[in-house]
């Protein structure tokens, strides 16, 4: 049903707008005539604005009906937390089906005034940012996406790649893993030459093809190449036995592509709550699996990377911090 209120007419918002500009009395009938008014609407305005202590005066001089500015000028002066001046900008982009209503004119023109003052608060600001930042994640992803898809078909087939490095170093490859090492995204195979294992960034990844299937035959087990990882990480010292309380197990991921999940255990405890640990490699790249299952999943363990964790998630919304 559509709400009848006054407020939801835009002759309303005209005569209020027109009374607060009034500096001196005028006309009744000129004033009208300039709104599109009839006396009627206009009383049931007056009568409304008088629930909200606004009282229109007018005065009769010579026959002739005289409108008089308020007596004095009101305002309203809100002092807003940041969750509520957020909450606020947040209903912009839902307000499209009244965006042609007077009311909505008269915010839209006061909250640019306020974000003008408040710049460092402004959320299409940030959102704006946070977009252009997405779009130059996606272009960095666009290739990862390419040679990630090139090797995962040697996952699948075993055949080899011929690998260019940025350094120019040409080999021959066979794939292991594709995992994160050392804070970034790795490729951990055997080089067919010196059938030894190797890793290494696939950034560092100037150009690779597949070379078809060989009968080249791994030197390594699976076992033996995750002692190897576990060797690099033990080395770098970013490893952690990383335990987890299951909040809400919908949509939860605890196998997240790419990374090395080492003696992965669940269990529960005498409270009949989910406990799941296993032991990773301390990245950003992990801070981003714990940050997509937010509300869903609480670190027990260890104490330093729930700190770490912890600063990690406020960065990601720099908009709710407040200004130094």
């Amino acid at each position: 049903m559509q709400d009848k209120s006054l407020v939801f007419e835009d002759v309303f918002w005209k005569i209020l707008v027109s009374l607060e500009g009034l500096q001196e009395a005028r006309p009744m009938k000129d004033f009208l005539r300039e709104l599109d008014c009839t006396h009627d609407k206009f009383l049931g305005v007056c009568s409304f604005l008088e629930n909200l202590s606004l009282k229109v005066n007018t005065s009769e001089q010579d026959g002739h009906c005289f409108i008089h500015p308020f007596e004095k000028a009101e305002s309203v002066h809100l002092e807003l937390t940041m969750s509520e001046w957020l909450a606020l900008q947040a209903h912009y982009p839902k307000m499209n089906e009244i965006q042609e209503s007077s009311f909505h004119n008269i915010w839209q023109d006061c909250a640019q005034r306020v974000e003008q003052d408040y710049p460092q608060f402004s959320l299409s600001k940030a959102k704006r940012e946070e977009g252009q930042l997405h779009q130059a994640l996606g272009q960095l992803r666009l290739r990862h996406k390419d040679l990630i898809s090139t090797i995962e078909s040697t996952l699948n087939d075993h055949s080899l790649l011929e690998i260019k490095l940025q350094d120019e170093k040409v080999f021959d490859l066979y794939t292991h893993k594709i995992v994160y090492l050392d804070g970034s995204l790795s490729l951990v195979g055997e080089d067919c030459t010196d059938r030894c294992l190797v890793y290494f960034n696939i950034d560092e990844v100037a150009d690779l093809k597949k070379i078809g299937i060989s009968d080249y035959r791994p030197n390594f087990a699976t076992v033996e190449v995750h002692d190897f990882i576990f060797a690099i990480r033990a080395v770098s010292g970013n490893e952690e036995r990383l335990v987890l309380k299951i909040i809400n197990q919908d949509g939860v991921d605890l196998n997240p592509s790419y990374h090395f999940l080492g003696n992965p255990y669940i269990t529960a405890n005498v409270e009949g709550e989910m406990i799941w640990a296993a032991s990773v490699e301390v990245s950003d790249s992990l801070y981003e699996w714990l940050f997509e299952m937010r509300g869903q999943v609480e670190i027990l363990d260890p104490p330093e990377l729930k700190d770490d964790f912890e600063v990690y998630a406020a960065s990601m919304s720099p908009h709710l911090k407040k200004a130094s």
